[in-house]
């Protein structure tokens, strides 16, 4: 009699966990949230537009039967994007190699860069100007850096005026930084301390 109580007892807190964790479990946005065109490769999908209503946006890692490798500048904020004003996180898969803007974002206040990302780079606004990746994005809070990461562009994270959260991974040994890359941030000085140490001399 016992025995069977225990069973029941270990079943219920079984169901109980699975049920926690699936609460928390991440779903991304639906496909159809999505404007997508064929990568220039012709290997995987490259996002060119978001029409979801969502402030919380999830992407998912294959759109029309391929593989989502790519994400247009249709996010920069200065270049006119409807929802800079709404959107307040975004969670890139890891099958994403390259990424557009994001700056002016004004809501947007977490960002999950994918593992496979080796460069932040500049987005293109306008002929013969550029905005760094974050620029102006003043609510943002936290953000990630990839192991894979090599190199972050100028003004990256200029303006970003409420960014005090920053993980670095142990991984991350080597990264070339733009002089301006993080300046305007409020980044923990123990942050500070990891991007010094990793070759960043610009001010925050």
């Amino acid at each position: 009699m016992m025995k069977k109580h225990f069973s029941i007892a270990v079943l219920f807190m079984t169901l109980l966990c699975f049920g926690s964790f699936a609460a928390f479990a991440e779903t991304s946005n639906s496909e159809n949230d999505f404007v997508v065109e064929l990568t220039a490769d012709l290997e995987g999908a490259r996002i060119v537009k978001y029409t979801g209503k969502s402030p919380n946006v999830i992407i998912p890692d294959t759109i029309q039967g391929l593989p989502v490798l790519e994400v247009g500048d249709f996010f920069c904020g200065l270049n006119g994007a409807k929802k800079n004003k709404t959107i307040k996180r975004i969670v890139f898969p890891d099958t994403v190699r390259t990424i557009g803007g994001l700056s002016g974002y004004e809501a947007l206040e977490s960002v999950v860069l994918p593992d496979s990302l080796r460069k932040i780079a500049c987005a293109s606004i306008a002929v013969g100007k550029t905005c760094g990746m974050f620029e102006g994005c003043k609510s943002l809070k936290s953000i990630n850096l990839p192991a894979s990461l090599k190199r972050v562009e100028k003004d990256s994270f200029k303006g970003c005026s409420s960014l005090t959260n920053m993980e670095i991974p142990s991984e991350l040994t080597e990264c070339d930084f733009a002089e301006t890359a993080f300046t305007g941030t409020k980044l923990l000085l123990i942050t500070q301390s990891k991007l010094r140490k990793l070759g960043y001399k610009g001010r925050f």
